[in-house]
């Protein structure tokens, strides 16, 4: 190709791609020069207010289309009485103002402007407790910009963090349900001016909603209201978005009720150690003091006010473990009263009616008493049938001097020493010695009324009369053993019989107080993606 062919060439391609260029820089300058002129009719040539309230007359009510997305729940605060929840606002209405005609601007059906340039709706949260944040709603609040559409529709979404009032009642903590709502509607215009109603079609939950590890969400609807107030004599209309949830209790039953249930249980080893170990009150004394450290640590989660159900129950954990302690003094001093002579009225309340009810009716100790009475009467009455025999002897020979001598006499006791009257009964020593008795002599205190009148009624008279042996005293083996095993006895089935009550006062605590929470006997549904539901009820 020739020189000249080539510069042609060059010259056409720039003349081609100088004319696309400054055709496309045109059509760009037409474009934007409209959104110019489209802001400056609907801005400026028009006199437009942001205070005109968007209405062509007086009679004409402002109708807001209103919703709130839930996104999460990000607090509920027992202690301040408060939730803090994230959601999505959205907020439609009508502004005849703002409307023009498309073809006229080069077909733009659009434009966003700053909350500032035009009329919003005054919709504020009524029960905001946010600090930093008094509104909860309006320019204040919401600062995304806002979307105009040519036929006047105007769109307006926003994310939010709302921190609001909320009655939360912990009676049932931690298997308690809350319902906490969150009111919203217009703080100046009335009924006759303003109305706001839900938007329909939208669902919850969606898939931008994050689960709450604490809270499950049983169901969050949206519902008009209109209601008066003693400020105004008009009503008022307000969009009140309810939540109904409930605390994930399983972190609360693991951490929290089941290390209570195991010291509580520690009560069950104070009665089955044995008394003679010497640890039973030290272990008492320990589960008690484990009991408290382990409130004093929990105490940082329980609410402080409405005595829930959980500090019910500690509170009646330490009751019984403090009445354990009582017990098992009580029953250890009963096993240590090795020779006191035992009430009737205990003999019959404990071993005869106690160890029927906790089946304690045969035992060692019960079988070695027997064993020992039953050997104690045989020899008593060998014994009194030697004592009478020598003591009628006694009174043929002697009669004479039985008058003259009217202090002395015959004074005799069962045990293993007996005291019988005048120094000529030596010779009957050795017959008495053979069955275990001890004969002395010394002045009667207690003399026969008549020959007939036996020893054993005077033995029984004498102990009757005096239950409690002194120390200075001596017993027999006899006597001494059964009553040890007697109080032995007494102390095993004083154990078995409040091991029973500590069991079923511990099972009875546990259903009387964390049965009466609702939760555990209704069945709510857990809402989720997988099953949405409307948030306005047709």
């Amino acid at each position: 190709m020739s020189p000249s062919r080539k510069r042609k060439l060059i010259f056409l391609v720039d003349v081609l791609l100088g004319f696309t260029l400054s055709k496309g820089i045109a059509a760009s300058d037409a474009r934007l020069s409209a959104e110019k002129r489209l802001h400056k009719r609907l801005f400026n040539e028009s006199y437009y207010s942001v205070d005109l309230l968007p209405r062509h007359n007086l009679s004409t009510t402002i109708n807001v289309q209103f919703a709130l997305e839930l996104i999460k729940i990000v607090e509920v605060n027992a202690k301040e009485q408060s939730m803090t929840v994230y959601g999505w606002v959205r907020q439609k209405w009508e502004n005849p103002s703002l409307r023009w005609n498309k073809s006229e601007f080069d077909g733009i059906d659009r434009i966003f402007v700053e909350p500032k340039r035009v009329w919003v709706p005054d919709i504020l949260l009524y029960n905001n407790k946010d600090e930093q944040d008094h509104f909860g709603g309006g320019r204040t609040s919401y600062r995304s910009g806002i979307t105009l559409f040519f036929n006047g529709t105007n769109v307006w979404f926003n994310p939010m963090i709302f921190n609001v009032l909320c009655r939360v009642k912990v009676t049932y903590f931690p298997f308690d349900n809350q319902t906490c709502k969150l009111k919203f509607g217009s703080w100046m215009h009335d009924a006759t001016t303003f109305d706001i109603t839900p938007i329909k079609n939208l669902t919850f939950p969606t898939k931008d909603y994050q689960e709450n590890g604490e809270w499950e969400i049983y169901k969050v609807k949206m519902k008009r209201n209109i209601e008066h107030y003693q400020c105004c004599e008009e009503p008022f209309v307000d969009i009140t978005v309810t939540i109904e949830m409930g605390r994930e209790s399983m972190d609360y039953f693991i951490n929290y009720i089941v290390p209570c249930c195991l010291i509580s249980s520690m009560i069950f080893l104070g009665f089955i150690l044995p008394p003679e170990s010497g640890e039973r009150i030290g272990l008492s004394i320990t589960v008690l003091l484990a009991m408290t450290v382990f409130q004093q640590l929990t105490s940082e989660i329980m609410p402080s006010y409405d005595f829930p159900i959980l500090g019910q129950y500690y509170f009646a954990i330490i009751l019984e473990i403090g009445a354990s302690v009582v017990v098992t003094t009580t029953i250890l001093n009963f096993y240590h009263r090795t020779n006191r002579r035992m009430p009737r009225w205990m003999r019959t309340l404990v071993i005869e009616w106690m160890a029927t009810i906790v089946f304690l009716r045969d035992t060692p100790e019960k079988r070695k008493i027997q064993r020992r009475k039953s050997s104690r009467r045989s020899r008593r009455r060998k014994q009194q049938s030697i004592i009478n025999d020598v003591c009628k002897r006694s009174f043929k020979k002697k009669q004479e001097e039985m008058k003259d001598q009217h202090n002395q006499g015959f004074n005799v006791t069962f045990g293993d020493t007996i005291y019988c009257g005048p120094s000529n009964t030596e010779s009957l020593g050795a017959e008495m010695e053979n069955l275990g008795i001890q004969l002395n002599y010394g002045v009667n205190k207690y003399p026969f009324k008549s020959s007939n009148e036996t020893l054993d009624d005077q033995l029984k008279k004498k102990e009757e009369a005096r239950p409690y042996m002194d120390d200075n005293e001596a017993l027999s083996e006899d006597e001494l053993a059964i009553r040890h095993w007697e109080w032995t006895l007494v102390a095993r089935i004083l154990d078995r019989f409040f091991l029973v009550i500590a069991v079923i006062c511990g099972i009875v605590t546990v259903a009387a107080i964390f049965l009466r929470a609702p939760k555990l006997w209704s069945d709510f549904k857990m809402l989720s993606i997988d099953n949405p539901e409307p948030l306005v009820d047709e």
